[in-house]
């Protein structure tokens, strides 16, 4: 065994090689059975009506749905996740990004609308605070000309640095009652509010949310190009905002990941029945279990079918409610990744054949005289080719990793070489 210096550094060295060479295949295997799923974030506006109808003045229809719309609002706060970017545009005659939250001192009109970036408890008081000083007294409500300005400051944040892969997200609290699309159609603004959704998801945000909260006794119709259009009750934040199901295969052709639900007002003890649907993806492929219920952790389960072509494809998950009173915050919609690989054919394997055992009789009158078997030429024994051996393992990892810490090594032992010799 080798002692002094020379042992203790060729000892530490063999250790350093065999760690690496018994943890590296671990750590690669760990890697590859952990798939990552980074959140984006999100920028998300609430367009907030602050007409004086929204306390049921001056207009026959309407009714007062403050408290109501408040409580509604103030429990989105709460419940859009952390490092959230967040503004509430209140409207009356127009937008009035002036008194916007959280503002800025010196905005003038013409800038980007400020946001808030909701990271602490505190962040989601200040907007409360905010909601709870707002008095509704505006003469008119235009519905149309506040969402074009809002769906424009989402647009503009989102060609901020390091911003263009963030959801966005738009919330329309109001009771309906435009006042622009004129009294003989009241409710006309829900078509040109579609238009401008739908050209927005067509130009380059496909990922835009939309709703609109509608509260009351008799609330607005339902714009047709909107997300959703809850009532105000249960309110459900899903994560993470994608799933990566790895590698499927026609061998194991499904996996298993796990969405997370952070439910708000509803009892602990109540049955929410969701519905799973995988939309935009290929064909042979779905969700096994498509009928679940609300709860703090589900899974989900992906199957591959046959006709799935190879290769790496994307999907989306979408969770929806049976009824209008589930709503969502920020999206119903997780993005979905995976692979699918098929397995080579199997090569098949050639095995000799034995002939069968001859009778008695057969093989003693088969067996030739002594001048016939002299003179008879020996035949051919047939004879079966070895099998291949199995392919050497690829060494050339191995070899490189041991090859730099030899060479490390060999450096450290001359080192020592020439301080211990005289």
């Amino acid at each position: 065994m080798m002692r002094g210096p020379y042992g203790r550094i060729a000892r530490t060295v063999l250790g350093l090689a065999l760690g690496l060479l018994l943890g590296l295949p671990a750590v690669v295997g760990l890697a590859q059975q952990q798939p990552s799923s980074a959140p984006r974030g999100a920028d998300v506006i609430v367009v907030l009506d602050v007409s004086a109808s929204v306390i049921g003045r001056d207009d026959a229809h309407s009714q007062n749905i403050w408290d109501e719309l408040t409580k509604s609002l103030e429990s989105l706060i709460d419940q859009v996740p952390q490092g959230t970017r967040f503004a509430i545009l209140p409207f009356a005659q127009g937008p009035m990004p002036g008194v916007s939250y959280p503002g800025r001192t010196g905005w003038v009109p013409g800038e980007t609308l400020p946001l808030a970036t909701i990271e602490t408890a505190r962040d989601r008081d200040l907007a409360k605070q905010w909601l709870r000083r707002q008095n509704p007294n505006g003469d008119r409500t235009f519905i149309v000309e506040t969402l074009d300005y809002a769906l424009g400051q989402l647009k503009l944040w989102a060609q901020q640095p390091n911003s263009a892969d963030r959801r966005q997200a738009l919330y329309l609290y109001t009771d309906g009652l435009d006042n622009k699309s004129g009294k003989e159609d009241p409710n006309g603004w829900q078509t040109q509010a579609s238009q401008l959704v739908n050209d927005l998801q067509n130009n380059g945000y496909p990922f835009l949310w939309t709703a609109f909260v509608r509260i009351g006794d008799n609330p607005a119709p339902c714009p047709q190009g909107f997300n959703v259009c809850p009532r105000p009750g249960t309110s459900i934040h899903l994560s993470p905002d994608s799933l990566d199901f790895g590698v499927l295969t026609d061998i194991k052709p499904s996996a298993v990941r796990q969405i997370s639900m952070d439910i708000q007002n509803v009892d602990p003890s109540a049955d929410i029945p969701l519905d799973l649907q995988l939309i935009n993806g290929p064909p042979g492929i779905s969700i096994k279990q498509q009928s679940i219920h609300g709860a703090p952790t589900v899974d989900v389960e992906l199957d591959a079918r046959a006709g799935l072509a190879p290769g790496d494809h994307t999907a989306t998950l979408q969770v929806r409610g049976p009824t209008d009173d589930v709503n969502f915050a920020i999206t119903n919609s997780i993005d979905v990744q995976f692979s699918y690989q098929v397995s080579p054919p199997a090569t098949p394997t050639v095995r000799a054949t034995v002939a069968p055992v001859a009778t008695l009789a057969a093989t003693v009158a088969s067996v030739p005289t002594a001048a016939a078997a002299a003179t008879a030429a020996p035949s051919p024994t047939p004879t079966i080719p070895p099998s291949p051996p199995p392919p050497p393992p690829d060494l050339g990892p191995v070899a490189a990793v041991l090859g730099v810490l030899g060479f490390f090594a060999l450096g450290a032992l001359d080192n020592i070489r020439k301080q211990y010799t005289p």
